[in-house]
C-alpha cells in the first residue's frame, strides 16, 4: 500500500494542507497513520476517500455531513452526480480519483459519458490533454505510482487507436509529412498519441515513431522522408540544457525543420529555444499551430 504526506494529498486533491488539518481534528475526515519514527502518512484508502470528499464538497455537499458518510455512501453520492461533472475541473478530478482507486468502470464512464455529450475531438481537448497533463505533474512529482499513469494510459490508448479508425479525412498525395518522435529518454506517448490524432485528421501523411527514439534513429527518418516538420514532447524531467541542446541539434542539423515541441517540460522551464521551434501547451494551440503549417504548405 502506499504512503502519502499531507503534502501529496494537496497535490492530488487540490484542498490545501492546512485544510485537510482542520478536517481531521473538527470532522475526522481521515486520520494519518505513523511511522516508527513518529512521522505522519496516509494510506491509499484515504487518499480515495479524501478525493471523494473534496468531489462531492465542490458539488455542494456540507464538509459536516460528508464526514458521517460512510466510503460506500460517499461512492455512491458521487455515481448520482451527473450534473456536477459536466463541470471539466470536476471530471478531471473524478479520473484522479479512479486512477488512484485503479477503477476501470469509473474511470471508463466519466470518459465515455463525456463523448457521448461532447464527442471525441471536445473529450480529447478538454478532458484527456488536460487530466493528464495533471498526470504528469504528479508523476514528476513522486506521488502518482506509474503503474497507476500505465493503467489509465492503456485505456487512453485504446480509445484514440478505435479513433483513428474512424478518421474519413482524405490523405492527398502532397499532402504534407509530420514525423512524430520522442526522445530516447522519453517513455510518456499519450499526447503524442494525441497529436497524431489531429494531425491525420487535418489531412497530414503522419510517421509515427514514438517513445524512445535516439537521435541518429529519427535523423535517419527526418532524411529519408525530407519532412520540414517533427512533433514532439518532453514530459519526463529533464535538465533544461538538455533539452535546449536537443532541439537546437535538430534545428542545426535540419534547418527548414519546423518543430512543434510541448509538455511539462517545455510550458514551465525558461528556455532559449531555436527560432523554428513552436512551443505548443494545449491540444487546441497544437491544432492551431498545424492547421496554420497546412494551409501554408497547400
Amino acid at each position: 500500500m502506499s504512503r502519502y504526506s499531507i503534502k501529496d494529498l494537496e497535490q492530488l486533491t487540490g484542498i490545501k494542507a492546512h485544510t485537510i488539518r482542520i478536517w481531521e481534528k473538527r470532522y475526522n475526515i481521515v486520520s494519518p497513520e505513523r511511522t516508527d519514527t513518529n512521522i505522519r502518512y496516509y494510506n491509499d484508502m484515504q487518499l480515495k476517500r479524501l478525493l471523494n470528499v473534496s468531489l462531492l464538497n465542490k458539488n455542494g455537499f456540507k464538509i459536516s455531513k460528508l464526514a458521517s458518510m460512510s466510503n460506500d455512501e460517499l461512492c455512491k453520492a458521487i455515481d448520482n452526480l451527473d450534473s456536477g461533472l459536466s463541470n471539466q475541473a470536476l471530471q478531471i478530478e473524478h479520473l484522479i480519483s479512479a486512477m488512484v482507486s485503479i477503477d476501470e468502470v469509473s474511470f471508463n464512464q466519466t470518459i465515455t459519458k463525456s463523448m457521448v455529450k461532447n464527442g471525441f475531438e471536445y473529450t480529447l481537448f478538454n478532458l484527456i490533454y488536460p487530466f493528464f497533463d495533471r498526470v504528469g505533474l504528479l508523476w514528476l512529482t513522486g506521488v502518482i505510482n506509474p503503474a497507476r499513469e500505465h493503467f489509465v494510459s492503456s485505456i487512453i490508448k485504446q480509445k484514440i487507436y478505435t479513433a483513428y479508425d474512424k478518421i474519413i479525412t482524405p490523405i492527398a498525395k502532397d499532402a504534407p509529412v509530420a514525423i512524430l518522435s520522442l526522445h530516447e529518454n522519453e517513455f510518456h506517448e499519450i499526447t503524442l498519441l494525441i497529436s497524431n490524432y489531429i494531425a491525420r485528421k487535418l489531412g497530414f501523411k503522419t510517421i509515427y515513431l514514438g517513445q524512445s527514439v535516439p537521435y541518429e534513429s529519427l535523423a535517419d527518418v527526418l532524411q529519408y522522408t525530407k519532412s520540414n516538420l517533427l512533433i514532439t514532447n518532453f514530459v519526463t524531467a529533464q535538465d533544461g540544457k538538455f533539452i535546449e541542446s536537443y532541439l537546437q541539434k535538430i534545428a542545426t542539423d535540419f534547418p527548414k525543420l519546423t518543430v512543434l515541441a510541448g509538455g511539462f517540460q517545455i510550458a514551465n522551464q525558461s528556455l532559449t529555444l531555436p527560432s523554428n521551434v513552436m512551443k505548443t501547451q494545449s491540444a487546441e494551440e497544437l491544432k492551431e499551430n498545424l492547421t496554420h503549417i497546412y494551409n501554408s504548405k497547400s
